[in-house]
């Protein structure tokens, strides 16, 4: 039985570590097969005298293939086992979905992990108190979350980019203004909640210095449409409508107004700040009238009197009264 297996340069994605007789073995050589990194070769992170993976001579030095190419095996293996453990603590499931870094080995410690996180239909109140490190990607769509503050009170939301909140009960962001997520964030969506504004002068103020690209998903929301919200509501969408990415569905709420489900970014500021049964004859209005007509009467006697003064001679009647 020969002490050392050659294996270098095969199609080997996955191997059972079992097959070996570690009693007969010395040395296993592994490199240049496209392994498949996943949590199940938690194998070759033991360290013990009597393991397989301490057999391994260029276990650093192997590599993983898709979906993870060209990235160090053993720490992509050791971010997804410790992925699997902190994903226990949550009720979400969890994908490594990216794993950035130079294949070095001084610093294959220094692997970026970008992980996506889904918690949607999990019956939620609240956001989870507890994220896997690295977690960039977080769904919470269909979920009954109404409050956003653990994204500006939280440390672990930092590092998340991409927020899905679509269908909950969220009914105001205001929270966020000046908060490092706002300023940071990647995407938003909140899509088919209970928002009927926005704060749109702190996302003003992000938005054109966001290094990040934002994207906002804004669509399906009970939109307040009147005079005091509206018009700075449309110049916002207006304004930052390639980052507004479903402006179509952006549309006034259906209260059975003059305005119901129409779409914010096609009103007029007649139809928004004007109402309907609006009295257009108010007194003041018809002050102002009175005054306009006086205006001309007074201008037509004096050309009248110009004219009679020209034409005999005589001065006006009233001018003749006065000493």
């Amino acid at each position: 039985m020969p002490k050392n297996r050659d294996l270098r340069y095969n199609s080997l994605n996955e191997i059972n570590p079992e097959i070996f007789n570690l009693s007969s073995l010395q040395f296993i050589y592994l490199f240049g097969n496209p392994w498949k990194c996943r949590k199940e070769m938690s194998w070759i992170l033991e360290s013990g005298n009597y393991s397989i993976a301490n057999k391994i001579d260029d276990k650093f030095d192997l590599q993983c293939s898709a979906p993870y190419d060209g990235r160090p095996l053993v720490p992509v293996v050791e971010i997804l086992v410790a992925l699997n453990d902190e994903c226990k603590q949550t009720v979400c499931e969890c994908q490594l979905t990216y794993v950035y870094g130079r294949v070095d080995r001084q610093i294959q410690k220094q692997l970026m992990a970008f992980v996506s996180v889904n918690c949607s239909n999990r019956g939620l109140t609240e956001m989870p108190p507890f994220l896997p490190a690295n977690t960039t990607v977080l769904q919470l769509s269909e979920n009954e979350i109404t409050d956003l503050t653990p994204l500006k009170a939280n440390p672990v939301y930092k590092r998340v980019l991409d927020l899905y909140l679509d269908f909950n009960l969220v009914e105001t962001v205001s929270l966020l203004d000046g908060s490092y997520w706002l300023e940071n964030f990647r995407l938003l969506s909140l899509r088919n909640n209970k928002l009927t504004d926005l704060p749109t002068y702190a996302l003003e103020h992000v938005l054109p210095h966001s290094i990040n690209s934002a994207r906002l998903y804004l669509g399906n929301n009970p939109w307040r449409c009147d005079c005091l919200f509206t018009p700075g509501f449309q110049d916002f969408l207006i304004r930052f409508a390639n980052l507004v990415k479903d402006i179509n569905d952006i549309r006034c709420s259906g209260d059975a107004s003059e305005n119901s489900h129409k779409q914010i970014r096609e009103l007029k500021r007649t139809e928004i700040c004007i109402s309907p049964d609006y009295n257009y004859w108010l007194p003041l209005d018809i002050l102002n009238i009175i005054l306009a007509l006086l205006i001309f009467l007074v201008i037509g006697k004096l050309l009248y009197d110009y004219w009679c003064f020209k034409r005999t001679g005589k001065l006006p009647w009233i001018v003749t009264k006065i000493p």
